[in-house]
């Protein structure tokens, strides 16, 4: 017998959707998860860009965010080599990596069965206020209620999460937000006295409004939170063990409430 194009076609296509719900669901994931995402990576509050361009790549840092933080802590590796930009160096260039996405466009009872997948199975990344609220406008209702985890970093001297400079900003209620994790990185000019106020970041009040914006997050159903502080000093730093576990304290309850 010998069969038509067609046929031969149809013969040798995998039935997928023959598949039982719970294991086409376990490969949306493996497809379309488990990978850190950032949110405009390395762009600033002070960047001129589009009220709703959202630019998006996938971490390719080599080791995460606890593992680096640990090994400063304990001093175990080159300070510069484990901050914040160096670890993310290769995630913002123009060949960085993006989320495969056209496994959803393959037929319509695909794309209704894995389009929250890339957001509840991805953790995303921010480094201020505008990307978190620039993202969360470009997502419809149902993908914003879909985001499981976000990691809002706090690098060096920037000001991106401020109360001063977010007054605009409305975050809608994250429905589906269970998780997040505060990196907070120091360096040697956060110790000097801000012009005007002469207060460093060994100050309560700056260390709180530095990171301040943070709370207008709304996650009603938040039930982890996660605080790192690190210094990327090679010595030890001003603030003491128990000065940051003081500051990691405030965070977290700010982000709980």
């Amino acid at each position: 017998m010998v069969l038509t194009r067609s046929q031969a076609r149809k013969k040798a296509t995998f039935p997928f959707l023959d598949l039982p719900a719970e294991l086409r669901t376990a490969i949306y994931h493996l497809a379309l998860g488990g990978r850190v995402i950032h949110v405009d990576r390395g762009g600033g509050s002070h960047e001129k860009q589009s009220e709703t361009d959202a630019r998006t790549s996938v971490c390719e840092a080599v080791i995460s965010d606890k593992e680096s933080y640990a090994l400063k802590r304990l001093q175990l590796g080159p300070p510069d080599a484990l901050g914040n930009s160096s670890r993310h160096k290769d995630c913002n260039r123009p060949a960085a990596k993006i989320l495969p996405l056209s496994f959803l466009s393959v037929c319509k009872q695909i794309h209704q069965e894995a389009a929250p997948v890339p957001f509840q199975a991805n953790r995303f990344t921010f480094w201020n206020r505008k990307s978190l609220a620039r993202f969360l406008r470009y997502l419809k209702p149902e993908q914003q209620n879909a985001i499981t985890t976000m990691i809002l970093y706090q690098v060096h001297i920037q000001r991106g999460w401020e109360s001063t400079s977010h007054r605009s900003l409305k975050a809608p209620r994250l429905l589906g937000l269970r998780e997040v994790l505060v990196c907070v990185e120091l360096a040697p000019g956060d110790y000097l006295p801000f012009f005007g106020d002469g207060e460093s970041i060994t100050s309560k009040t700056i260390q709180d409004d530095r990171v301040s914006g943070m709370g207008r997050l709304k996650a009603p159903k938040l039930d982890r939170v996660e605080v790192l502080i690190n210094s990327s000093l090679g010595h030890i730093p001003p603030l003491t063990s128990a000065e940051i576990k003081a500051w990691e304290g405030r965070i977290k309850s700010m982000l709980s409430k």
